[in-house]
């Protein structure tokens, strides 16, 4: 990492912890409301599906003297998609996404697919350890039918690898419309399941 790009992520982290009353209750208060993390992982990595099982987990860290931190995503024990906080406040100068239902904290706009990065399933920053751990909470909360129809990308996703979504459901996706984060745990689960997309005639 470019020094300068080093120096403006330890100066934000100073500014953090200089302000950490707010900080701190913004995180208790979110702590407080979703459950503690060992049981959280738990409830979500249940209701992956059977051949995902121990191949697809979650995971999140606290930094030290401080509430912040990230979550990230492993696939075989390689991380397929990063949430951190910092980098999200670095870049887009907000705790959460505009999706990730928690108000009435600052959020960023939705990326433009037109400026995405190819081949990544999230750009730096897009996400915070705060929408992925919301978003975690707020899917146990929901029926397959709702997540699915969910907005919120990390909602979806964990949609896609719930073994509730059946072979049927999961051929009959439509891939192109989904967040490319979406697709990639989409076509993990297709890998894993050998299921094929079926290709729909476009109707006029």
């Amino acid at each position: 990492m470019p020094r300068a790009a080093q120096m403006n992520i330890i100066t934000v982290f100073a500014s953090f912890k200089k302000n950490c009353k707010f900080v701190s209750g913004h995180c208790n208060r979110h702590t407080r409301q979703i459950m503690k993390w060992s049981r959280l992982k738990k409830e979500v990595e249940l209701k992956l599906a059977d051949k995902l099982q121990g191949r697809l987990a979650f995971f999140t860290t606290t930094y030290a003297n401080s509430s912040l931190g990230r979550s990230w995503v492993t696939f075989d024990k390689t991380q397929i998609a990063n949430f951190e906080t910092i980098l999200s406040y670095v870049k887009y100068d907000a705790y959460y996404h505009v999706l990730t239902d928690r108000p009435p904290y600052k959020t960023h706009d939705s990326i433009d697919d037109n400026i995405r990065t190819p081949d990544l399933p999230m750009e730096r920053g897009e996400f915070s350890q705060f929408d992925f751990l919301t978003s975690c909470w707020d899917y146990l909360q929901l029926n397959i039918d709702e997540a699915l129809a969910s907005k919120n990308p990390i909602i979806k996703s964990i949609a896609m690898v719930d073994k509730r979504l059946g072979k049927r459901r999961l051929s009959e996706m439509n891939f192109d419309d989904l967040h490319p984060l979406t697709k990639l745990f989409l076509s993990i689960r297709l890998q894993t399941e050998n299921i094929k997309l079926e290709l729909k005639d476009k109707q006029e």
